[in-house]
């Protein structure tokens, strides 16, 4: 069965270069972001109390991140954070392939659980709900692996280029997300 740990590893490579990257703002988002965590979209995860505690004293925000992401517990909410979630809701943890799994967990971060979760069905033939009950996670396990990587792959990369084509100013993060997709 795939082991969470190893899709962790792959999305913080993803996510961030070095601690001083690990708080940010993207130039098209209101809110800050660590370790991949946006807040406008998880506003009440717990992280953010020390995190705007931190931000609210001001300062070199490089430094500011280098200290967050030195905070034991303060890691250890975002990895929580993910396991519950994206993989935990993808039931991930009964999906036989690693490769399978990290597909659908980078993507299900990246887009959202049902999204991600819809495109796997699609691509595995079965009702396209974006819930992963039994169906589904039998038809993942029997579908091929390799077959599996190759045409997800380009089912993400054709779900970014519909997300640019509805709103054109997502246009900046299209090398992102190729390489994204790609990279897993």
């Amino acid at each position: 069965m795939a082991n969470f740990n190893d899709g962790f590893q792959i999305l913080m490579r993803l996510e961030f270069s070095k601690p001083e990257d690990a708080l940010d703002r993207n130039p098209t988002e209101k809110g800050w972001t660590f370790m991949g965590i946006y807040q406008d979209a998880h506003p009440h995860w717990k992280g953010w109390d020390e995190i705007l505690g931190a931000v609210a004293y001001g300062g070199d925000i490089e430094k500011i991140s280098r200290a967050l992401y030195a905070s034991e517990s303060l890691r250890a909410e975002v990895r929580r954070f993910y396991k519950e979630a994206y993989w935990d809701r993808m039931r991930l943890d009964e999906v036989a392939s690693q490769v399978k799994a990290n597909e659908m967990f980078i993507f299900g971060v990246n887009v959202d659980v049902r999204p991600a979760v819809r495109v796997t069905q699609q691509l595995v033939g079965v009702v396209n709900d974006g819930i992963v009950g039994e169906q589904t996670l039998a038809a993942i396990n029997r579908f091929d692996e390799a077959k599996f990587d190759k045409e997800f792959d380009r089912a993400e990369l054709q779900y970014y280029n519909g997300l640019i084509e509805k709103n054109p100013k997502f246009r900046i993060y299209a090398n992102g997300w190729r390489n994204r997709a790609l990279a897993v």
